[in-house]
């Protein structure tokens, strides 16, 4: 994003890698292209609400939203306590309808000069379903089902056009690198171009996403096809 001239702010509950002004976020008129982070638990409805409050009178109005909070516990259905699956729900699915939310009426989504565009992260075991990951799934699943209805919601009164992005499994750091090998070589198989996908074509589908005003309501799968 910042590569496009962006003014990009991460939100996490982790401290990122990258220097970031914390505390003293630049003025309104800052150039485009910087990088700021604030540290936020998005499962906290209000700690969520005031994030959003401070980073549109800072930054000015958000005009492109995405959540890309994810959390996975692996573990047959039978096998999974309450306490995981609501953790999973809370993260992948509550989280992103209160963001959502706040940005739309808190952070100038709909007053964004430009058509405001909302892109969620699923997954494609979202799409197709994985053993072990019943929670996630359900989880990522319910994220086209979100943007289709809040597309019906909002797109007409407002502009603002809502989408998924469905990654398959991702070559390096993250979920991928958490595999085995053997595990990981069965997705790559899984693919009809026989390899896991980069995070630059990921990203490259956020873009497009972002950038097609004619796409809304919809679900992108990036996992170089499945067999």
């Amino acid at each position: 994003m910042r590569d496009v001239g962006m003014t990009v702010v991460g939100v996490s509950r982790r401290q990122p890698a990258v220097p970031s002004p914390i505390d003293a976020p630049p003025p309104l008129g800052e150039s485009a292209g910087a990088f700021h982070f604030y540290p936020v638990d998005l499962t906290d409805d209000t700690k969520t609400m005031d994030m959003v409050k401070r980073v549109s009178e800072t930054h000015g109005p958000i005009s492109l939203l995405i959540h890309a909070a994810g959390l996975n516990r692996n573990s047959l259905l039978l096998r999974s306590g309450r306490d995981t699956i609501e953790e999973v729900l809370n993260t992948n699915l509550t989280s992103p309808l209160l963001l959502t939310k706040h940005a739309l009426r808190d952070g100038g989504l709909m007053k964004a000069k430009d058509p405001a565009c909302v892109i969620f992260v699923g997954s494609t075991v979202g799409v197709y379903g994985n053993p072990g990951q019943v929670g996630y799934a359900a989880s990522k699943g319910a994220l086209d089902s979100i943007c289709k209805s809040l597309a019906k919601e909002y797109s007409a009164k407002t502009g603002v056009r809502f989408n998924v992005i469905a990654p398959g499994l991702i070559e390096g750091p993250g979920m991928g690198a958490s595999l085995r090998p053997e595990d990981q070589k069965q997705w790559a198989d899984a693919s009809c171009i026989r390899r896991l996908v980069t995070t630059d074509e990921v990203a490259d589908g956020v873009l497009f996403l972002a950038s097609n005003s004619g796409i809304n309501g919809h679900t992108l799968v990036v996992d170089g096809g499945r067999q």
